[in-house]
């Protein structure tokens, strides 16, 4: 036997196409993938190294160059059957950032299947036959002994009837728990449920609750991932790969990918005069349009004078907002790591002018507002863009 080598079982690779493409791996300075304790145990029962790199992580195991019959490289301590590797998905710096640029949601096509919120999990699942990884969303990650609560929707309606209830594997192949005719407290309308795991192994489950009258409508669905270690820790989200023959691993480096979605949404620009003669919009008004022709802009007061209503620290503000684009876009403009520099303020009507060439884009950072419309109203998101002019020109 000789020395010992190190060899390239898998690498995970996270990009982003925020960034250009000679950037686009930058994203991992704000990410950190860690092997859960199941998965470093995995790592070191096989004689494995796992490295973290610019481009996201790399597992190693140990080999020797073995010489006889004939030289070949082999491993040290050879892994067999099935194989499945968990890490852990931490937004280590910058979270705010990353979850802004971030379309996190799960599309079908062009339909919304699954909207990211406050407490999901970001999964990525993979095996060798799937080396690009599929992105999901997890509900909930609980621990394997805890009580679940929820309340019901009917379409928009709240929905406080009697459910039947039933708890699916991932596969949705077998039902591993069954409860009938659920009652919510009729003082809250919340569905209250102890679920033990304990028998079960760690994993993704599904959770269905059905009106117990025809037609039976599905009230409530969660996707729960159980965990005992991991559900006491705050995590950003979960990457899985599995190997159906530990054979696999020997066989050359699997590189499993990822590219993270920019997200897209409507801008509104808020443009606040402080001084302009009286009737002054009478005559003249602002506009933004887009020298490169790929986006469209609407005042929101049409012609693009001030709202009649809201002010900005008490200056009349013209209100314009993002309403075209590209196929399907919706006026919905992307978060780039390169600024957009085609956005143009123009006054026109008697003067004719560009006042501002360069407008600024909507921040990285932050979180989304809807300032003008009420809270009430269920509105798309907007990044609000707010500027103050001294004066308009008047020649």
């Amino acid at each position: 036997m000789g020395s010992s080598i190190y060899k390239k079982a898998f690498s995970v690779e996270l990009s982003h196409d925020f960034y250009e493409t000679d950037n686009k791996f930058q994203v991992n300075r704000y990410l950190e993938i860690v092997p859960d304790s199941a998965c470093a145990k995995t790592l070191r029962s096989g004689r494995m190294r796992f490295v973290n790199t610019a481009s996201g992580a790399t597992v190693l195991y140990e080999a020797y160059l073995d010489t006889v019959p004939t030289p070949a490289e082999k491993p040290l301590v050879r892994l067999s059957g099935a194989l499945e590797f968990l890490f852990v998905l931490r937004i280590k710096d910058a979270a705010e950032f990353i979850l802004n640029v971030s379309d996190l949601n799960i599309y079908s096509g062009m339909t919304l299947d699954k909207k990211y919120g406050a407490g999901m999990k970001f999964f990525l699942n993979g095996d060798t036959g799937n080396l690009s990884l599929d992105a999901s969303l997890i509900d909930q990650l609980r621990p394997q002994v805890f009580t679940y609560t929820f309340r019901g929707m009917d379409g928009v309606n709240p929905f406080t009837g009697n459910v039947n209830i039933t708890v699916k594997n991932e596969d949705n192949t077998l039902t591993e728990f069954t409860f009938t005719n659920v009652a919510s407290d009729p003082s809250t309308g919340i569905y209250s449920l102890p679920l033990d795991f304990s028998s079960l192994p760690n994993g993704l489950y599904h959770f269905e609750a059905k009106d117990v009258n025809s037609p039976f409508n599905t009230v409530h669905t969660a996707d729960l991932y159980i965990n005992n270690e991991l559900s006491r820790e705050n995590i950003f989200g979960l990457i899985r790969l599995k190997y159906a023959s530990a054979a696999d691993l020997y066989n050359g480096e699997k590189v499993f990918e990822y590219a993270f979605v920019k997200r897209q949404v409507r801008w509104r620009y808020y443009i606040s005069v402080k001084n302009y003669p009286t009737g002054f919009f009478s005559s003249n008004y602002l506009e933004i349009s887009d020298s490169a022709s790929s986006y469209t802009f609407t005042p929101e007061n049409s012609p693009g004078i001030p709202d009649p209503i809201f002010k900005v620290n008490g200056y009349d503000t013209v209100i314009i907002t993002s309403t075209g684009g590209g196929p399907g876009s919706n006026g919905k403009v992307p978060f780039s790591e390169d600024a957009i520099t085609t956005f143009k303020l123009k006054q026109l009507g008697v003067v004719t002018k560009t006042l501002i060439d360069t407008l600024p884009n909507g921040a990285t950072i932050g979180v989304d507002s809807n300032r003008l419309n009420s809270p009430s109203i269920e509105l798309p998101p907007y990044s609000e863009i707010f500027l103050t002019i001294d004066n308009l020109s008047t020649t």
